[in-house]
């Protein structure tokens, strides 16, 4: 394979697996939105719950023929957790309830210790860094807000979520460059989701598979088992 990627002036990252653990959103951010899912309840007013409530009973209605009431919509948001749906409501949601908790110290966003270095240097020589996760905007930048390593938001110049498009289409890809203005053969997409790096990799963009603890090793992709190594593959 060859080991080349040539100069890179953009770099995308995926978050859970890649500046963070797997364990971290099953185990900690999962768990809390499910125990405090109920304190939606006093902000049933709010219009990003109130879109969102309405996303899930549509989805429900077109895939269950089913007209759920408002307070019905629990439930479901219940088992997409459980059963980690990308479904955008759930993703707003969650985003929602745990915002409380980053802001009063219940919760700090998890980073891989070799994150935060490299993303300060790769700031340092004037790449542009963007995040594309599955987790809500909102969700992406309080994690990085409220990180073990502090905030960590100035560091990127774009924030990416499903709304653009699903993870393991191309074309999502090609929309993320288009809003950013990026040139394909000039950007690195950094995933541990093989269908998600060959997304990226049909339209054009250099992808490297992050092999954190829990990753298997296997990849038609380059490979490196943290930043610093991405680092040095950029830089061969």
């Amino acid at each position: 394979m060859d080991q080349r990627i040539g100069p890179i002036k953009t770099i995308i990252t995926d978050i859970e697996g890649t500046t963070t653990s797997i364990s971290f959103v099953f185990d900690v951010l999962f768990p809390f939105f499910l125990e405090n899912m109920d304190s939606l309840k006093e902000k049933e007013k709010d219009p990003l719950v109130i879109s969102a409530f309405e996303q899930a009973i549509q989805t429900v209605w077109e895939e269950e023929a089913k007209k759920l009431e408002p307070a019905e919509v629990y439930s479901y948001l219940y088992l997409w957790c459980k059963s980690d749906r990308k479904h955008p409501a759930l993703k707003t949601l969650q985003g929602i309830v745990w915002s409380s908790a980053y802001e009063n110290g219940l919760i700090q966003g998890d980073v891989y210790p070799d994150v935060s270095p490299n993303l300060a240097l790769w700031q340092d020589q004037k790449i542009r860094l963007a995040v594309y996760s599955s987790g809500s905007v909102t969700a992406q930048k309080l994690l990085f807000g409220f990180s073990k390593d502090g905030n960590l938001n100035p560091f990127f110049d774009f924030n990416f979520d499903t709304a653009i498009g699903h993870k393991r289409q191309a074309d999502s890809y090609q929309q993320i460059l288009n809003q950013m203005h990026a040139e394909a053969a000039e950007t690195l997409f950094l995933s541990d989701i093989e269908e998600e790096l060959d997304a990226a990799k049909q339209v054009g963009m250099h992808t490297i598979k992050l092999i954190r603890p829990g990753t298997k090793a296997e990849s038609k992709h380059l490979m490196a088992k943290d930043f610093f190594e991405v680092d040095r593959l950029i830089h061969t």
